[in-house]
């Protein structure tokens, strides 16, 4: 798993965390269990999230040990990006890298 951690929900909303450890802090296990959001590495792997034993935190796994997912995320990326106002010929010029970067600018503290 390779930081940054993304939670994309629908339709255009994106949380970006620096670190594994504040996504878990972070997100609720509410939102996953109810299928609210997705979870993905900055490869496009698939995340996993479950309630902690203690209940305050989750934790975060990889589903597949290969990234699978990397359009799924770019779409994502864009998406949030086109909601924000982000120049559109950067956004169909982008690569995965380039969107995670960008992101990070807009990281939860």
């Amino acid at each position: 798993m390779k930081p940054p951690i993304i939670e994309a929900s629908e339709p255009n909303d994106l949380l970006i965390f620096e670190s594994k450890e504040k996504a878990e802090r972070f997100i609720e296990a509410v939102d996953l269990l109810n299928g609210e959001c997705i979870l993905y590495d900055s490869e496009g792997r698939l995340l996993d999230a479950k309630p902690h034993p203690n209940g305050s935190i989750i934790i975060i796994e990889p589903i597949y040990s290969d990234p699978t997912h990397e359009e799924d995320l770019k779409k994502a990326l864009i998406n949030f990006f086109r909601a924000i106002g982000e120049d559109e010929q950067w956004l169909s010029a982008s690569t995965l890298p380039e969107l995670i970067e960008k992101g990070l600018q807009h990281k939860v503290e």
